[in-house]
């Protein structure tokens, strides 16, 4: 056999065998297409995402605000900001220990709960002025270990009126809890109808009641994403892998979180 033939034949089996000693797995497929599902953080955020309304109530201040680190030398600036912002502000998690005393924190609940393949439910045609109840969810396929999308195509309220939309009745949260899915999340501000909570508040109810729809998923460790957008982008998507992973805080409350949408063929 000439030379170069012995070369080239060696060169092949050289590289047949590394490859078949590579035993890394396959790089992850491209997806055709991601989807933003965060709003942009500013000063209409907190508006309107809550209402002015709910806003006073709450005690939260709508600025979102970005201040200048001004060292005393000015020729020493180098571009530092301190941000101000809501932990519940935009895209967020709400964080089990909110309610629960041993419930985990942002920075503790587990990344493999927060991405996954996700089911977007449809619940435009739902009215806003009731809640959702375990027969409109029946009405759907949930699988266990999915993110499940509720979509309720959320508006802002005008000043001087609560937040409408359809909530999570307790029973429903109580139904979807039991199907233990990876995580909860919505384009409503909260599960529970802010309304009510505040009322409850009013009248000094324990947390159970005054978030009653939340209680069920922190139990369980379930995740719950809140005010997500552009859903309607996902309608009609069969293949949909959901990424969402907020801010490494050990607050109790929650943190923000940019979430995204990965869509494949």
């Amino acid at each position: 056999m000439p030379a170069r033939s012995s070369l080239l034949v060696c060169t092949l089996l050289g590289i047949l065998v590394l490859a078949a000693c590579d035993r890394r797995p396959p790089a992850p497929r491209r997806p055709r297409a991601i989807v933003d599902l965060s709003p942009l953080l500013d000063e209409r955020t907190l508006e309107l995402q809550y209402g002015r309304k709910a806003a006073t109530f709450f005690g939260l201040d709508l600025r979102l605000e970005a201040e200048p680190v001004v060292p005393e030398d000015p020729l020493r600036t180098y571009g530092f900001a301190y941000y101000r912002l809501l932990s519940h502000a935009g895209a967020h998690l709400d964080a089990p220990s909110r309610l629960l005393k041993n419930g985990a924190r942002p920075a503790e609940v587990p990344l493999e709960r927060l991405f996954g393949w996700t089911r977007v439910l449809d619940l435009r045609w739902h009215d806003r002025n009731s809640p959702i109840t375990v027969t409109d969810l029946e009405n759907y396929r949930v699988r266990e270990n999915e993110i499940i999308v509720l979509h309720v195509g959320y508006e802002p309220p005008a000043d001087d009126e609560w937040p409408r939309y359809a909530y999570l009745s307790e029973p429903a949260a109580h139904w979807l809890a039991e199907k233990n899915i990876r995580a909860l999340a919505t384009d409503m501000p909260s599960i529970s109808d802010l309304r009510t909570s505040a009322e409850e508040m009013e009248k000094g109810s324990p947390p159970q009641k005054i978030w009653p729809a939340h209680l069920p998923f922190f139990e369980r460790g379930i995740p719950v994403l809140e005010g997500l957008v552009h859903l309607e982008q996902l309608i009609g998507e069969r293949r949909i892998y959901l990424a969402a992973f907020p801010l490494a805080v050990l607050d109790r409350s929650g943190a923000p979180v940019r979430a995204v949408a990965l869509l494949y063929d």
